[in-house]
């Protein structure tokens, strides 16, 4: 696994990881470090499901569901799962 910056102490790319995968213990103390340095990571080029993204997610912590999210009715929701939400411009 790499991280490497686009923007120094802000942006940081991560690659040689499929984070689709579940993580072994060193991969999860590599990226909590490089989110110890980065503001932001991103993780380019990974498929994930709903279900895969709540796994790598939660590796990290709890997921809170946002208040919003019980109130929508299903079919206007972007996600099925209430503690994701896609945010988008």
């Amino acid at each position: 696994m790499m991280i490497q910056p686009v923007q120094p102490g802000f942006v940081g790319v991560v690659t040689d990881i499929d984070i689709c995968q579940p993580l072994t213990a060193k991969q999860v103390a590599e990226i909590e470090a490089g989110m110890d340095s980065f503001a932001v990571l991103s993780f380019p080029a990974q498929p994930l499901t709903d279900e895969q993204q709540v796994t790598f997610s939660t590796t990290f912590g709890e997921l809170e569901i946002p208040l919003a999210a019980p109130m929508m009715e299903p079919d206007n929701r972007r996600c099925q799962e209430p503690r994701l939400g896609r945010i988008l411009n």
